[in-house]
């Protein structure tokens, strides 16, 4: 059972293996990411997802943004989500360019929180550019996480929700 706290970043040596622990803020306040430096893989945990993030902090999001830019600055050579393509994490995991999907979907969703013209526009069109750049890979299921994501951050900005007619 754990016997320590720490705060922002704690290493671990287990065996001849170093292990970091680091607090990052995306997605929730608590999140912990394990970062094994030798061989450049992150375990991500909640922090980062395929196809997008869900957003349950939406009033935190620019300090997501900004701790998304802290994770970038890691030398990440290979990223294990707890939550993406189950083939593409067997395979060997995401590249670091997953975080800049998840870090440009949270600003493209509020840089664009007030268009109206965001609620006809699937999620596959939403994040199209990062599909085909290879950077997520589209699960249909996430339609729904998206919608929820647009109206969280419409709600936390004050932005009366869409009228559907």
């Amino acid at each position: 059972m754990p016997n320590r706290l720490f705060d922002r970043q704690m290493t671990l040596t287990l065996g001849e293996r170093t292990v970091e622990l680091m607090q990052f803020d995306i997605h929730s306040a608590d999140g912990t990411v394990l970062f094994l430096p030798d061989e450049g893989i992150l375990l991500a945990g909640d922090t980062l997802e395929d196809t997008i993030t869900y957003v349950s902090e939406p009033e935190h999001i620019a300090t997501h943004i900004a701790e998304l830019n802290r994770l970038k600055t890691l030398p990440i050579r290979r990223i294990l989500p707890d939550h993406g393509a189950r083939e593409q994490i067997a395979s060997g995991g995401y590249e670091p360019s997953l975080i800049d999907a998840n870090r440009d979907y949270l600003q493209r969703l509020v840089d664009r929180a007030e268009d109206p013209m965001l609620d006809g526009l699937s999620l596959r069109d939403f994040v199209a550019e990062d599909i085909a750049a290879g950077r997520i890979i589209y699960f249909e299921p996430y339609e729904v996480v998206h919608r929820a994501n647009i109206a969280e951050v419409r709600k936390a900005r004050g932005i009366a929700a869409a009228d559907p007619a």
